[in-house]
């Protein structure tokens, strides 16, 4: 299927790695500026912008002189009428209505008057005599226009790219179908290279560069726009949902999750390797009221000396929850360490790890946390030499998490714009045999590493010829033995080669209940 990017004369985002068409300011797909002088040039617009001063009074008339011969600017000083007054109102007696009130400053003479280089000489038929508007007055002051400037006109061109962008991003095509291209059976997605060059490229590898195999071209692997297609939670909330029994309301507080990891580290000392900080955490329950989010440290890292459960932390954790249920300051708490962010503090949680663009990653994308993780950046404190804290999730704590922050404070959908599967999401692929279709499950990373999922294999993909093949199919053919442990061996029904270890993933069926005996 034909890309996008092959149309003559686009050129790839240098940050994302869509194709943009010609000429463009920035990128369609991310924002990005398509040329670095462009992004320091409106940056510095941004950061530097031009100040407002008054002008000086000591003028009757409009003058306008003219400055250097090299150059066309000109400075412009204006009057303040002769007869203008100002009103300074008491602490006692309001302004009247209607009318705008102004406090002049001590001394007029002292205000600096405003070089303006971009206007043009006024008009000799402008007819000088005609009076100020009143403060007062509702009819407006008439609008004087001047020429664009160059920052007036990058201004201008910036805003309707970003206007075509916009339109752009509403015509994406259906589910299935991203912008870098076709899905396969493996989770994996068909992209093409700058010169047309067509191979598979794998979920992981989005926002990174590489080469193509076959040209060589550089390019870089198009990051997809989260799937908001599937339906609402159902009303159990599913794997991972919050469980707030009566012994968990503690006074204003309830719905607490419990033994989360909490990272703090020096910056300096991170080494950006993969899964470094997996083992670097001490456990933090977190509880959540109407107005607050509390994140207390119960105890230190540890357990039972063979795994088992720690007595000391339960009783400590029930401590805690008997001192909030007593209507306690949160300030005699009991614990090592506790938070309490407001909700102002609240939205301004920041999801690190994963990231939809590589470039924006704290950890240059890679996944610090350990594989398969979420990690939330929590609010700095006022400590200007405490560490940053991060509270990391699996799967199923991260969507009780998020379900947490939309039921409390409205925040909704929190984390999807990241790339994390609040959802169960899977793609379907035909049985070559049964021709009945394979349900395989999105985002497999997440779920391998959460012990809340339990997986099955359901079925198998030719690492040939793409041929896709249902556990039942595969039984019913009699491939790969009894069992299916020799498929990577056997040979595919269409192209004759061995099949290969590519297996197809879903959620495990929940075993059926068994039924009572019937009473004799």
């Amino acid at each position: 299927m034909a890309n996008e990017g092959n149309q003559a004369g686009e050129k790839p985002c240098p940050d994302c790695g869509e194709m943009v068409r010609p000429n463009s300011v920035r990128c369609w797909n991310c924002g990005g500026f398509m040329r670095k002088d462009m992004a320091v040039k409106y940056q510095q617009m941004q950061m530097n912008p031009k100040p407002l001063t008054y002008l000086d009074g000591s003028e009757s008339q409009p003058s306008v002189s003219e400055a250097d011969s090299d150059d066309d600017d000109y400075e412009l000083s204006i009057p303040l009428a002769q007869s203008m007054s100002f009103t300074i109102p008491s602490s006692s007696s309001p302004p009247p209505s209607g009318q705008v009130v102004i406090a002049p400053p001590q001394d007029i003479s002292d205000l600096p008057s405003l070089p303006v280089s971009s206007l043009s000489p006024p008009a000799a038929a402008a007819d000088e005599s005609a009076p100020l508007p009143s403060l007062t007055s509702d009819t407006p002051a008439p609008k004087t226009e001047r020429p664009k400037s160059d920052d007036d006109a990058l201004f201008d061109l910036v805003t309707q790219d970003l206007s075509e962008s916009e339109q752009r991003r509403k015509k994406r095509r259906p589910n299935g179908v991203m912008s870098g291209g076709v899905r396969t059976a493996t989770g994996g997605f068909i992209i093409h290279c700058p010169y047309g060059c067509r191979f598979e490229v794998k979920e992981s590898h989005r926002g990174m560069q590489g080469k193509c195999p076959r040209c060589r071209a550089p390019f870089i692997v198009p990051i997809d726009p989260p799937d908001y297609s599937t339906g609402k939670k159902s009303a159990d909330g599913g794997a991972g949902a919050m469980a707030a029994g009566p012994s968990d309301v503690a006074g204003a507080f309830s719905g607490w999750l419990k033994d989360l990891h909490l990272h703090s580290f020096s910056p300096d000392k991170l080494k950006l390797k993969a899964d470094s900080l997996l083992k670097e955490f001490n456990e933090y329950d977190v509880g959540f009221s109407t107005d607050q989010m509390l994140v207390v440290n119960i105890a230190k890292k540890g357990g039972g000396m063979f795994g088992g459960v720690d007595k000391k932390k339960v009783e400590a954790r029930e401590a805690m929850l008997q001192h909030l249920r007593d209507g306690k300051p949160l300030a005699e708490l009991p614990g090592s360490d506790r938070q309490a962010f407001t909700v102002d503090q609240i939205r301004q949680l920041r999801v690190v790890q994963p990231v939809m663009n590589r470039a924006e990653s704290l950890f240059a994308g890679i996944p610090v946390f350990g594989s398969g993780r979420i990690a939330v950046l929590l609010p700095f404190s006022d400590d200007p030499n405490a560490f940053p804290q991060y509270l990391s999730f699996s799967l199923s704590e991260f969507r009780a998490f998020s379900a947490a922050l939309q039921s409390r404070f409205g925040i909704e959908g929190f984390g999807a714009s990241s790339g994390v599967p609040l959802e169960d999401a899977f793609d379907e692929f035909p049985c070559h045999t049964t021709k009945a279709p394979i349900r395989v499950l999105r985002s497999l990373e997440y779920y391998k590493n959460d012990p809340a999922f339990k997986l099955a294999t359901v079925g198998y993909k030719c690492g040939s010829c793409s041929l896709t093949l249902s556990e039942a199919g595969r039984a019913k053919d009699g491939l790969g033995g009894k069992d299916g442990k020799g498929i990577a061996k056997a040979k595919c029904p269409k192209c004759q080669q061995k099949f290969g270890d590519n297996l197809l993933i879903s959620l495990a069926e929940p075993a059926p209940a068994e039924s009572a005996p019937a009473a004799e």
